[in-house]
């Protein structure tokens, strides 16, 4: 059972690709008729079509990752003199913790050169609009990075450090504006959360980034999800609870957030954490990359 763990976890699970929709030499791609016309991907918008080529390698790159990560599992193996099952057996014992295995393969990867590039085309960039958003940096820097967030997304809590790491770097060269996303069917208390931290903007301006960076801190979940701990983080900041629970039953609080949200569905936003580089979408990059691409930009 702990041999089909591992394997399973090691070998992620394929996605099933979709039929291509992308021009190639071949089949014929999907096709639309309307009153005698016929419809291709050359007839969609040009957003809508780098999405869908975006999509297919994305698909490929999942598949091309589960191939190589099987490859050099079973390179390591024959290079123990080992099965691959007991090699696997073994690696699961030796590294029983999860972050502890992540972090063994990834030195694997790195001594086995295992690289997966989709080569994703770059989006159009787009024009987001920054009205009352909160601003972290110089508001008048030329260089705008827009992140949309969620509270309860593990990996926007991750990129923190990071985010961080790039602020305190660029300093006063960067603007950096964050928008509310959470997201409602997967993080379902995410959404009070976000609630609750406009309304310690509201209450007192000062106190937004520190509840914001309360609230993104790995070290203090314990206490910021416990039931009533959004409240009781406000409260330890000097909130007033009768102004903080009747802005939390303020229905235009949500509304505001339901505007960030409904702006970023319309620039392209499909998870989180999402971010822009003046309007231009940063997608799957390493911390390393994100801090070069904004040094590029900056440069």
């Amino acid at each position: 059972m702990k041999e089909m763990f591992v394997k399973r976890y090691v070998t992620l699970t394929l996605i099933a690709a979709a039929a291509s929709l992308l021009p190639f030499c071949g089949p014929p791609g999907p096709e639309a008729t309307l009153d005698g016309k016929t419809y291709t991907i050359d007839d969609l918008d040009e957003r809508t079509r780098i999405e869908l080529i975006r999509q297919h390698n994305e698909r490929v790159a999942n598949a091309l990752h589960n191939h190589v990560y099987e490859k050099m599992i079973e390179m390591e193996a024959e290079k123990k003199g080992m099965e691959k099952e007991k090699f696997l057996a073994d690696l699961f014992s030796s590294y029983p913790n999860r972050r502890a295995l992540n972090q063994k393969l990834s030195e694997m990867a790195e001594q086995y050169g295992l690289e997966v590039n989709p080569n994703l085309p770059a989006l159009p960039a787009v024009d987001i609009a920054v009205d009352d958003d909160p601003v972290r940096g110089n508001p008048k820097a030329e260089v705008t990075v827009v992140e949309f967030s969620d509270f309860d997304c593990p990996y926007c809590i991750r990129i923190q450090p990071t985010a961080r790491m790039i602020r305190e770097k660029y300093g006063d060269r960067i603007k950096w504006v964050f928008k509310d996303f959470p997201l409602n069917q997967i993080h379902p208390d995410a959404m009070g959360r976000h609630v609750a931290a406009n309304c310690v903007r509201k209450i007192d301006p000062d106190q937004y980034w520190d509840y914001f960076d309360a609230m993104f801190d790995e070290t203090k979940l314990d206490q910021t999800r416990k039931d009533g701990g959004s409240l009781q983080l406000a409260l330890s900041m000097g909130i007033d609870r009768q102004k903080f629970q009747e802005c939390m039953d303020d229905p235009a609080m949500k509304q505001e957030i339901m505007k960030d949200i409904q702006q970023g569905e319309e620039v392209g936003v499909r998870g989180t954490p999402s971010f822009y580089l003046d309007g231009e979408a940063l997608t799957n990059l390493t911390p390393e990359q994100f801090e070069a691409a904004v040094a590029e930009k900056l440069n």
